[in-house]
């Protein structure tokens, strides 16, 4: 990282996958979960993904499939961490797209409005 400073802590590799990943990926993902909030979704959002704003994720964590994997997405990428490490941590096969949605539009890839 450039600069000096204060010093980014390593995230473990089997949290996140990478927008390309999630991009070359798609049709084969079985879940794809959006933990945003429903203004910030309302703006622009990947197709076929489910809206489970982190604010409701604990009372509505029955809604997602445990024996499929999961890809959760947010705006950049810090929401969608949370959720993917405290998924895994319960045992589910859950990644974090690095990035969120604002790297999948930045690298050109369709938001459904």
């Amino acid at each position: 990282m450039l600069g000096g400073g204060s010093q980014t802590p390593e995230i473990d590799p089997r949290l996140e996958v990478t927008v390309a990943e999630v991009a070359t990926n798609r049709d084969s993902i079985p879940q794809l979960v959006d933990v945003r909030e429903l203004d910030e979704w309302q703006e622009g959002r990947i197709a076929g993904g489910k809206l489970i704003p982190m604010s409701e994720f604990a009372a509505r964590v029955e809604e997602i499939d445990a024996s499929q994997p999961i890809i959760v997405y947010c705006r950049s990428g810090g929401r969608s961490l949370m959720v993917a490490e405290a998924l895994q941590n319960a045992g589910y096969d859950a990644r974090s797209m690095a990035g969120g949605i604002l790297e999948w539009e930045s690298a050109g890839h369709p938001v459904e409005r």
